[in-house]
């Protein structure tokens, strides 16, 4: 019995305390990695509706084709498209120009059209009109550096 009494305790309160510490700190990492998960699932939803919403508004900015035919014809670009029957028409593009027009230049004598590319801003003016070439063949690049689109 007295030997019972000399005897160390299994449990001791610094023990105790230490898997005490040691369970809340692992109850308190297992909570925060699954709110990490459900912050960043939450994230990627709001993120992805910024984008969308973005790409409503640019869509909303962009000029028509119809747009662009009004303000080419209103400032007579290369002095032709003004002209009766010049049957100017304008195409939306992706790529270096944003759009690419069309137009007979000499309606009464020839049937053969003539294109050019026009790059537009964010604030829908015409920022470049490239030269005209024939219909089928390539654009030139745009030679004006626009760094927003």
């Amino acid at each position: 019995m007295a030997f019972e009494l000399l005897r160390p305790p299994l449990v001791t309160i610094e023990g105790f305390q230490a898997a005490k510490r040691f369970a809340l700190g692992f109850a308190l990492i297992c909570i925060l990695w699954s709110l990490a998960g459900n912050l960043v699932g939450f994230t990627n939803l709001v993120v992805d509706g910024t984008r969308q919403s973005h790409a409503i508004v640019d869509a909303e900015k962009t000029l028509s084709p119809h747009e662009l035919e009004l303000q080419l014809l209103d400032r007579n670009a290369f002095g032709l498209v003004r002209k009766p029957r010049a049957d100017l028409r304008c195409e939306p593009r992706t790529g270096a120009w944003t759009f690419v027009c069309s137009f007979l230049p000499t309606p009464a004598t020839s049937s053969v059209r003539v294109q050019f590319g026009v790059v537009v801003d964010r604030k829908r003016t015409i920022f470049e009109i490239s030269r005209l070439t024939p219909v089928g063949t390539a654009l030139p690049s745009p030679e004006k550096i626009l760094i927003i689109r």
